[in-house]
């Protein structure tokens, strides 16, 4: 009894399985269905678009482009726009909905009306998984005068605007579906009204919606508060937060020599731009990033990236010296391009200087209290000995001057010429008038002993001594012949 139900337990597990294998989990969906057309130019027609779902629909939002030189928009069921741009939001509870739209055609040829952006929630919650779909409408010969100019939505007057010597005029009542990533549809006072503009988020700059006064699609043109300009705008995605606005009014850049002004055309809008001889896969442009900074970006065509120079000004000045080539160009270059590296390499070095000079320092007075040690290790005074130098070198000097001049008096003696002995002995006693020549303590009296100074007293009153000498030479020159002469 307990194996059979063990088998039926089995077999009813196994059918559950299959049961729940065979069942799909399915998300609810909706298919966009649109009326293709044909009309007149000047005729107004009618767009029917039926929308179908599988389960309820709670509510419904569609965004809508067409060509404004094709199509003008006259009105629509739960719609808002004009200008190439429609918005659809719709809320209620129905899984079946058709949706009018009315259209005046204003020239022949075949357009499409698209579905840009569309999502919706069922009514358990959930979100639409939604096949999209599109309008061809066909235009043939018609009567143009009964095409109505669509008029701007501003408010008092229409302003108009120049950009690159074309009018345009300010135009409000734009789609938000139009309006850029990281910009918000607002009013300012433009020339006294109030008009519609896209302003960033993250700055006060703002983007005005121009239609061209001779006819084509109206866009966003940057406005420069500065010198109240408008100035073309390309929007480019960089990644889901980051972004940058092409834009052309930058001035020229400061580049080598080598890079020339080119235009880049982008989505039938051109922009000025600077290029390399040597690389001329790389643009620099213009534009507005996410953060609300101008700058320059370098443009590669090849991968289509976009990277910010951060050294480049915005201006040239004719007189500014080009940059320095060589390796010391590349060294200034490298130090422009990394700054912070070479303050904190500047300051690695200087605390590594300051450091070995505190070593230095320090070693030396370690030094200076090692000598003063053994100075007094072993009774040296430097004070001492520095002035016993100072009187050996006097004491030696006076002796060279003694030897020099009793040389100069023994030559004089040996001449044997008259006035010879005077001019000696007053050449040798001359130099001692001076007090100041020889102090006291150079002739001590133990530079003398006794036995020496008997013995000079002894020569100098001997015979021939030079006192001895003096005294014949004198009484020699003091003495004459007397001759008589015969008269006779």
């Amino acid at each position: 009894m307990k194996r059979i139900r063990k088998i039926l337990v089995t077999a009813l597990l196994i059918a559950t399985l299959c049961i729940s294998a065979v069942i799909p989990a399915f998300a609810a969906s909706a298919t966009v269905i649109f009326d293709d057309p044909s009309t007149t130019v000047g005729a107004e027609f009618d767009i029917s678009i039926h929308i179908s779902a599988d389960s309820s629909i709670d509510s419904y939002t569609m965004n809508l482009a067409y060509d404004a030189g094709f199509l003008r928009f006259v009105s629509g069921d739960y719609t808002t726009g004009g200008d190439g741009a429609i918005t659809l939001n719709w809320s209620g509870s129905s899984a079946d909905m058709t949706f009018n739209l009315k259209f005046q055609a204003l020239q022949e040829g075949t357009t499409r009306i698209e579905t840009t952006q569309s999502n919706g929630n069922a009514s358990d919650g959930s979100g639409l998984a939604i096949t999209d779909g599109w309008s061809e409408v066909t235009i043939g010969p018609g009567d143009p005068s009964l095409i109505q100019q669509e008029a701007p939505a501003t408010t008092g007057g229409s302003l108009n605007v120049a950009v690159d010597e074309k009018q345009y005029t300010v135009t409000g009542g734009f789609s938000d579906a139009l309006v850029p990533i990281g910009f918000v549809k607002t009013t300012t006072t433009f020339e006294g009204q109030e008009v519609e503009v896209a302003k960033q988020e993250t700055s006060d700059e703002m983007a005005y919606y121009l239609t061209p006064i001779d006819g084509g699609d109206a866009d966003f043109f940057m406005y420069n508060s500065a010198d109240g300009t408008f100035s073309a705008m390309e929007y480019v995605e960089l990644s889901n937060d980051r972004y940058i606005v092409l834009l052309k009014n930058g001035g020229a850049p400061k580049l080598p020599e080598d890079y020339g002004e080119t235009v880049l055309e982008m989505n039938g809008k051109q922009f000025p731009t600077w290029v390399s001889a040597d690389n001329p896969e790389f643009y620099v442009v213009y534009a507005l990033n996410s953060a609300g900074q101008r700058a320059f970006y370098r443009y590669d065509t090849t991968d289509e990236t976009y990277q910010r120079l951060g050294q480049v000004s915005a201006t040239v000045s004719e007189d500014e010296d080009s940059t320095p080539e060589g390796w010391f160009g590349k060294l200034v270059n490298f130090l422009e391009d990394h700054m912070a590296i070479a303050i904190i390499g500047a300051w690695v070095i200087f605390l590594i200087l300051f450091i070995i000079l505190i070593v230095i320092g320090v070693k030396l007075r370690h030094r200076n209290l090692e000598l003063d040690d053994l100075y007094d290790e072993y009774g040296i005074d430097l004070e001492d000995e520095e002035e016993s130098n100072k009187k050996e070198k006097r004491k030696k000097t006076a002796r060279n001057r003694q030897d020099e001049e009793d040389d100069l008096f023994q030559e004089s003696l040996l001449s044997g010429e008259d006035g010879d002995f005077e001019d000696a002995a007053d050449f040798a006693f001359d130099d001692f008038d001076e007090e100041d020549e020889f102090e006291e303590d150079d002739f001590e009296e133990d530079e003398f002993p006794e036995d020496d100074l008997e013995d000079l007293r002894a020569d100098m009153n001997g015979e021939d001594s030079l006192t001895s000498q003096l005294k014949k030479k004198e009484k020699a020159s003091r003495s004459f012949d007397t001759d008589f002469i015969d008269l006779d």
